[in-house]
């Protein structure tokens, strides 16, 4: 986009172009009216007698994630939960949300009334958890934190993934031809192959990705490496994705573990009778 006479990247998206556009116009409007140059001012906008809005904070806060490198699909996550908050919680102004728990709870409360996608394995909670939690993350670059108790927090059951056998495995490989074959390689169309052979069992890419690290696991891929590969954040996270997996003969071991029962030691002190 042409911005002062020069030219600015602004990606393939119109409507994201266009709000990068409001948003230098109205960084340049409040630098005039301010006296302050570009690089002495923040962008930020203040609203009245120094307060800072929503609105600013958030332009100010996607700016900041952009500066610092993060992916643009990241960005436009926080942005689908920020965004809707700024307009739905009920306030203008960053410090009207200090020690206010309602703008959570109007946030959540209009997020409950949405539409809800259609989809069969979908976790409304969860996807309604991580907005909230996308929000708390902006909330706490102005301070703002603990905003709401442990009972109020939104509650969701997290999705147990399991690995799919081999005898699972094989009724998609056998039905599969060369093309889906490399297809579910890398995991795409796993639906389409399983409705195909009329699989019983379910079927989705988290699970057959699960099933990938499983028996890369199993071959004795170290931990650190399938961390990286699956984007985990840490290895404790790696760890317990995988903590239903066992090598051959752990199984065996831990049972025998779980039933072991010590065998009492007698102990002779060379006394008759002790």
């Amino acid at each position: 986009m042409s911005h002062n006479g020069g030219w600015i990247d602004a990606g393939t998206d119109a409507l994201e172009a266009q709000r990068k556009r409001k948003q230098r116009l109205m960084l340049d409007e409040y630098n005039r009216l301010s006296g302050k140059t570009s690089a002495q001012c923040s962008s930020v906008l203040p609203g009245s007698a120094g307060r800072i809005t929503l609105a600013a904070a958030a332009e100010n806060y996607f700016a900041n994630c952009e500066a610092r490198g993060l992916d643009p699909e990241t960005i436009r996550k926080y942005r689908a939960a920020v965004d809707p908050f700024v307009e739905r919680c009920g306030v203008t102004y960053v410090d009207e949300c200090r020690d206010n728990k309602q703008v959570l709870l109007n946030y959540m409360g209009w997020l409950r009334k949405q539409p809800v996608p259609k989809r069969k394995h979908s976790n409304p909670e969860r996807t309604l958890a991580n907005k909230v939690g996308d929000v708390r993350i902006f909330l706490k670059e102005f301070g703002i934190t603990k905003l709401l108790k442990k009972n109020e927090e939104p509650k969701y059951h997290e999705k147990k993934v399991v690995a799919h056998p081999d005898d699972e495995l094989d009724v998609l490989y056998d039905a599969a031809d060369a093309e889906e074959t490399f297809l579910l390689d890398i995991f795409i169309k796993l639906q389409n192959i399983a409705k195909k052979v009329g699989a019983t069992f379910h079927t989705e890419l988290h699970k057959l990705r699960k099933t990938g690290a499983s028996r890369r696991y199993l071959a004795g891929v170290p931990l650190p490496t399938l961390m990286l590969e699956l984007g985990h954040e840490s290895l404790a996270v790696t760890q317990d994705y995988l903590a239903d997996v066992r090598k051959p003969g752990e199984a065996k071991k831990a049972v025998s573990d779980a039933d072991f029962v010590p065998t009492p030691r007698i102990v002779k002190t060379g006394t008759d009778g002790d």
